[in-house]
């Protein structure tokens, strides 16, 4: 059916991704889809070329799109608490890539004394059950944490980076809606 569409195709980014569905060679699909979201943007195709470009990555247990070298978390994780009631079967996490951790401070204003390192946080809950629904959805894109703050339960990723930049630059090859929050080293 894609060969039928292909034939058809008049417009770039669509004839790149599905020159990439249609390739057997992943380096060249994952290549194809790079070169759609950085030479053809399209807001209809973007988050799909993402979304293959990071399963690739994670088939090749490679991270994904982040940089090299990242400095360790401020706060060390601590073991996840289990949620009030069983999830169904489909959606039960990894627990051993989810942590439940305690803030030790708050970040409030940057200020020169402080070195901030950023995190992606991908929600925020009062209720737990909903932080270990989408902790579970996110966990084939790295460790998870759900970071209790008072009633808030806060989903982000355990992996952290130097600037508010970088983290923003590796949201863009996760396909979930995130923000970049400072912390505290």
């Amino acid at each position: 059916m894609l060969e039928n569409i292909r034939k058809n195709l008049s417009i770039p980014s669509e004839k790149l991704v599905v020159d990439a569905l249609l390739t057997e060679d992943g380096p060249q699909a994952a290549y194809l889809y790079r070169k759609q979201l950085e030479e053809y943007p399209d807001p209809s195709l973007d988050n799909l070329s993402r979304s293959r470009i990071s399963s690739f990555r994670f088939a090749l247990n490679q991270p994904l799109a982040f940089a090299t070298t990242v400095p360790p978390m401020a706060a060390p994780p601590t073991e996840v608490s289990k949620p009030s009631e069983k999830l169904p079967e489909a959606i039960q996490p990894d627990r051993s890539e989810i942590k439940t951790v305690k803030p030790t401070t708050a970040p409030t204003a940057l200020d020169g004394s402080a070195h901030a390192l950023f995190a992606l946080q991908f929600g925020s809950f009062g209720n737990r059950d909903n932080a270990v629904k989408l902790a579970a959805q996110l966990s084939s894109y790295g460790q998870i944490a759900i970071i209790q703050d008072g009633s808030m339960h806060k989903v982000r990723l355990l992996q952290t980076w130097q600037s508010e930049n970088q983290a923003l630059e590796a949201a863009r090859s996760i396909p979930f809606e995130s923000i970049a929050v400072p912390l505290l080293q």
